[in-house]
């Protein structure tokens, strides 16, 4: 006699095996081995929902203590004399010197942003462009409410490239600051550098941070969005959704349009609506929150460009059918700019939806009011009338058993 337990451990250990043997733009879970959560979601969720909970913040860069005298470093201005201000608006960051040890001299630099987050140290006294590994900021950080100002200093330990992407391959940086925080299992001091402290979070370890260019960040309680800065870049940590869309799916919100490839150019840049749909879409936002659940998988595609610049609905994702049903794609939603979900995927095989996170599946079922009242008003994705891009950016997928036999029990 078949049971039920013994199905579904079979299907997940084939889903298992099948996400890690592909490359590539291939399935996300949270580009590390791991699923959904505390990858996708940006756990910085505003000091009136979490204050000092580092389990709401664990995702994002910090300088100090995490609402205890500390910041969000997400906003740099990467121009001297130009304050900017942090997600939040609880301070204002500006650059007052940048300087880097060459030939046993310090010099003054100035940074100098690549299209796909590739950053150069440019001598003042020659231009000469240099890595920027070894590059110490300085900054001085000028609270909102009206408490002194204070300078924190910012270095770039090292630079790491991977060499896997179709396109392009996005910088990584390990980057640690002189601010002391009350957590350091979670942002360490480097042991090379006493005294310097990952503005990474690395309590989950390794996490370094990744550069997008031309856009500043800002927060609004759960909800975060790019809006489009020219003296600005945001910094983000490899496990934020916000860094997802670059590192996995290789596109950008605000540069990348002419990137060398096969002997041509293509252009990368998604966009900086498409993009914050993407970061909703990696968060699984809707009604104003993240869903999302460690240990799952989303497949996501590109449903406002022909042909689409990313799309991971591949049938050899699928694992083997069985004598009980088949595996197939079905639609959970689709996200659009900052609102997050826009529409339900109602099909015959799941009339109440599906979702990534079983605690939210069917949603059509599982949603409390008053998210389940907005969900239910929501159109049909599935609407004959419309296309799929008439609600939104980003398609967002996942894998479901559908029962063809039922088993008798003999």
């Amino acid at each position: 006699m078949r049971t039920l337990t013994n199905t579904l451990l079979a299907i997940n250990t084939v889903l298992a095996l099948n996400a890690g043997a592909c490359a590539g733009l291939s399935a996300d879970s949270d580009g590390f081995g791991q699923a959904d959560d505390d990858s996708i979601d940006f756990r910085d969720t505003g000091d009136y929902v979490c204050p000092g909970d580092i389990r709401c913040l664990e995702n994002s860069p910090w300088i100090g203590e995490p609402w205890v005298g500390g910041y969000a470093f997400s906003n740099i201005p990467w121009y001297a004399n130009n304050p900017k201000p942090d997600p939040y608006g609880h301070a204002t960051f500006e650059m007052t010197a940048a300087k880097k040890v060459i030939d046993d001299v310090e010099k003054d630099v100035t940074l100098v942003v690549g299209d796909e987050g590739l950053l150069k140290a440019r001598r003042t006294d020659n231009l000469q462009q240099v890595s920027v590994t070894g590059t110490t900021f300085r900054f001085t950080i000028d609270p909102t409410d009206g408490d002194p100002s204070s300078t924190a200093q910012v270095v770039i330990k090292s630079e790491t490239t991977p060499s896997s992407g179709t396109y392009f391959d996005v910088p990584r940086y390990e980057i640690l600051t002189d601010l002391v925080p009350d957590d350091t299992d979670t942002f360490p001091e480097d042991p090379q550098r006493p005294g310097w402290y990952h503005v990474c979070p690395q309590v989950n370890g390794a996490n370094k941070a990744i550069v997008l260019k031309h856009v500043l960040l800002q927060h609004d309680d759960n909800m975060a969005a790019l809006s489009s800065d020219d003296q600005t870049v945001v910094l983000a940590c490899e496990r934020q959704a916000l860094a997802k869309g670059a590192t996995n799916l290789e596109v950008l919100p605000n540069s990348g349009s002419n990137i060398a490839h096969d002997g041509a150019t293509v252009s990368r840049n998604y966009g900086i609506s498409n993009y914050n749909a993407l970061i909703n879409a990696y968060r699984a936002f809707y009604s104003g929150d993240a869903r999302t659940l460690e240990g799952t998988q989303v497949f996501f595609k590109d449903v406002a460009n022909s042909p689409p610049l990313f799309d991971q609905v591949d049938p050899g994702y699928l694992p083997p059918n069985s004598l009980l049903g088949y595996y197939d794609f079905f639609l959970e939603s689709v996200y659009e700019g900052t609102s997050g979900a826009a529409c339900r995927a109602y099909t015959a095989a799941f009339p109440l939806g599906v979702h990534r996170n079983a605690s939210y599946s069917p949603p059509g079922l599982v949603f409390a009011p008053p998210a389940h009242d907005a969900w239910d008003a929501m159109d049909n994705c599935d609407d004959s009338t419309h296309d799929l891009a008439d609600h939104g950016s980003v398609a967002a997928y996942v894998i479901e058993f559908v029962a063809t036999n039922v088993d008798d029990g003999s």
